[in-house]
C-alpha cells in the first residue's frame, strides 16, 4: 500500500470462526488482544486461535469473525502476532491453557528484555 497519506487507517486483525466455540478477548491501551477455542471435532481434536495489536482496539463481530479494528499511521510499520495450538499437542489441551499462555506472552511484551553490547 502508498504509506503517504496523512492521518490513521484502520487495521482490522482477527480470526474466522468454525462452529459453536468458545472467544476471550483483553481491549487494553497498551495491547489488546483476541483468543478462539473452536468447537470439538471428535476425530480431530480442538484448534485455537490468537491474535495480539500494539495499543487500544476494539472488538468487532461480523457473525463469521472475530476481528480487532485499531488506528493505525501509514508511515510506520504494522507489527502484531498470530498463533495458533491444536488440543491434542503438547502444550494446550483446554481454552484456559491457551488463554493463559497468551496473557502471558502479553505480559512479555509489556517487559521486553533490553540487552545493551558494550564495545
Amino acid at each position: 500500500f502508498d504509506g503517504t497519506s496523512p492521518g490513521s487507517w484502520p487495521i482490522a486483525v482477527g480470526m474466522v470462526r468454525h462452529g459453536q466455540g468458545s472467544g476471550h478477548h483483553a481491549l487494553g491501551t497498551d495491547v489488546s488482544w483476541s483468543t478462539r477455542w473452536d468447537a470439538p471435532d471428535p476425530d480431530h481434536g480442538v484448534h485455537g486461535c490468537a491474535v495480539v495489536v500494539p495499543g487500544r482496539a476494539s472488538r468487532v463481530d461480523d457473525g463469521t469473525h472475530d476481528l480487532l479494528v485499531t488506528a493505525h499511521d501509514p508511515n510506520r510499520p504494522f507489527v502484531h502476532w498470530a498463533g495458533g495450538t491444536w488440543s491434542r499437542g503438547l502444550d494446550h489441551v483446554t481454552a484456559e491453557d491457551w488463554r493463559a499462555d497468551v496473557e502471558r506472552f502479553v505480559a512479555r511484551l509489556a517487559s521486553p528484555v533490553i540487552v545493551e553490547v558494550q564495545p
